[in-house]
């Protein structure tokens, strides 16, 4: 029988719909935006909801199925897709929090990697470390051979330079 359970699910599995290439169009919510950011210090996270550019409301909470609810009892969100990011863009607020993580709105979570974090989102003309230039670092950088990099000298001495751009994204 156990056998017939696992052909039963890899037909299943042969016949699911692949979504990879479902087209992800943005559209904005015509009740409003949002902003999400976690308080370490507070042990929350705090949901900002704007109107017109304006501040209207501030919403804090530990969860987001909580969090996401009371925006939809309010009536601040009419579309299902706004839902399902928030809910997904909370979430990852609550998982740093949690872990003592980084946030940034819209941005991967970056997990720890041997105890330490690197945060990616640098943007600089000229990056020196150890010698080593690096021109036009930006995010994709990070995650690659400069990522890299600095997973695998965690707790060695290393000497790093910047020279800065202003990146007003």
């Amino acid at each position: 029988m156990g056998k017939m359970i696992d052909m039963k699910l890899a037909k299943e599995l042969d016949n699911a719909i692949d979504t990879s290439k479902v087209k992800i169009e943005w559209t904005q919510d015509p009740k409003g935006y949002f902003t999400i950011k976690p308080f370490p210090s507070r042990r929350k996270v705090y949901v900002r909801y704007y109107k017109d550019n304006k501040l209207k409301e501030t919403f804090s909470g530990i969860t987001a199925s909580h969090i996401v609810q009371k925006l939809i009892e309010e009536g601040l969100i009419s579309r299902l897709d706004h839902a399902a990011y928030l809910g997904k863009e909370i979430e990852k607020a609550i998982i740093a929090l949690e872990n003592d993580l980084d946030y940034v709105q819209d941005e991967k979570l970056r997990l720890k990697k041997g105890g330490r974090s690197f945060k990616t989102k640098i943007f600089s003309e000229i990056v020196t470390i150890n010698g080593k230039k690096y021109e036009h670092f930006g995010v994709k950088n990070a995650e690659g051979e400069l990522g890299n990099f600095f997973a695998n000298n965690v707790g060695k001495r290393v000497n790093i330079t910047f020279r800065f751009i202003n990146d007003n994204r």
